[in-house]
C-alpha cells in the first residue's frame, strides 16, 4: 500500500494536489467536496458538525481523504485487472433518481454530484471486479447453505432455500447473477 500511494503536499488553491494513488490525483477540491458531503450528512441527521480549524474537523478531513484514497485504490487494481468503467455508465448511474433534494447551495448540490459519481464509479468498479473473478464460478445451493448456516446452525433455526433465493434476489442489481430456486439440489 506504502507504494501505491505517494503524497504530495502544498497549500492554497483548489485544484492542488493533496495525494497521488497510482497516478490519480486527490485534489484539494476533491477533498473539500467530500467533507462538504459528510457535512450534507450530519445536517440530515440532524446531528453537529465540527467547525472549520478545529481537531474534530481535521479528523473529518483524515477520513474523508482516507475514503478518496480507497477509491482511487480500488481504481487502481481494477485498471491492473483490466477493467474499465466508462463515463457514459458512471453517468447513468449516478443520474438514478436518488429522492435527496438539492437545497443549501451550490457547494451542497456539487458536493451532492461529486458524492454521487465518486460512489457510482466505485459500484460498478466493484460490480466488474467481482463478475471478472467469479466467471465460470459456479456453487450448488447445498455449498451456499452449508456457509450460510454452517456457523450458526446450533444457535439458529434453519432457514429454507426460499428464504436464500428472496435475500439474494433482493440484494442484487438488475442483470446481475444469483441463485435461483430451481438450481437448489439439497
Amino acid at each position: 500500500a506504502g507504494a501505491i500511494a505517494e503524497v504530495v503536499r502544498s497549500t492554497g488553491g483548489g485544484d492542488k494536489t493533496v495525494q497521488t494513488v497510482a497516478g490519480h490525483k486527490i485534489t484539494e477540491k476533491d477533498l473539500e467536496l467530500t467533507v462538504e458531503h459528510f457535512h450534507e450528512e450530519a445536517d440530515r441527521e440532524g446531528k453537529p458538525f465540527p467547525a472549520k480549524d478545529t481537531a474534530a474537523y481535521r479528523r473529518v478531513e483524515k477520513i474523508a481523504l482516507g475514503l478518496l484514497v480507497d477509491q482511487a485504490s480500488i481504481r487502481a487494481a481494477a485498471a491492473k485487472l483490466g477493467v474499465q468503467v466508462t463515463e457514459a455508465q458512471v453517468d447513468a448511474k449516478a443520474s438514478a433518481p436518488s429522492g435527496e433534494s438539492e437545497e443549501g447551495g451550490d457547494i451542497r448540490v456539487e458536493a451532492e454530484a461529486a458524492f454521487g459519481r465518486a460512489s457510482a464509479r466505485t459500484q460498478l468498479i466493484t460490480e466488474a471486479i467481482a463478475r471478472k473473478l467469479t466467471a465460470g464460478v459456479t456453487v450448488s445451493a447445498a455449498a451456499v447453505l452449508a456457509g450460510l448456516m454452517g456457523p450458526i446452525h446450533r444457535r439458529a433455526p434453519m432457514r429454507s432455500p426460499s428464504w436464500i433465493d428472496e435475500h439474494y434476489r433482493s440484494d442484487r442489481s438488475p442483470g446481475a447473477s444469483y441463485i435461483t430456486p430451481d438450481s437448489y439440489s439439497i
